[in-house]
């Protein structure tokens, strides 16, 4: 059977800590679907975020970016997708993240999983929040992005 694995996210912007668990999520399944929500509350518009996102995975064959909005597990069933994955930096992600595990798998009557990816250590102090908050006070994102998305969000 074909393994198919979403990987949700507002991505606002797509840090060097989202293409590592990309990166390792589609070398474990034959495809991975990127799904970037579009909502309001985000800093960079859904087609900037699209388009980093895009810039990020060019090479990863096995890789597609698509917007959704509304329930995830509503995108997961519209995409054919079979499980969720998401990474971890640290416990207060776990806490944020497994509540949400369990919702998505009680919404969708136990037939999507989630999947939780360690992040990388050399890159764990990594966050959207703190790149948001560099860029919004005129600091260079670029150690923290893909070389590409420097240009995409300028």
């Amino acid at each position: 059977m074909a393994m198919h694995l979403a990987y949700p996210g507002s991505f606002d912007p797509f840090t060097l800590g989202h293409l590592d668990i990309a990166k390792r999520a589609s070398a474990l399944c034959d495809s991975l679907t990127i799904l970037v929500v579009d909502h309001k509350n985000c800093y960079y518009s859904l087609q900037q975020r699209m388009e980093s996102v895009r810039a990020s995975v060019t090479g990863l064959d096995n890789v597609k970016v698509v917007a959704f909005e509304g329930l995830l597990i509503d995108a997961l069933k519209s995409h054919e997708l079979h499980h969720i994955v998401r990474g971890l930096r640290n416990e207060k992600d776990f806490h944020h993240e497994y509540p949400m595990a369990q919702m998505n798998r009680n919404l969708s009557d136990g037939r999507f999983e989630t999947m939780f990816l360690a992040s990388n250590a050399a890159i764990s102090y990594i966050s959207s929040s703190l790149v948001r908050e560099i860029a919004k006070n005129g600091g260079s994102i670029a150690p923290f992005v893909h070389p590409d998305v420097v240009f995409v969000l300028q």
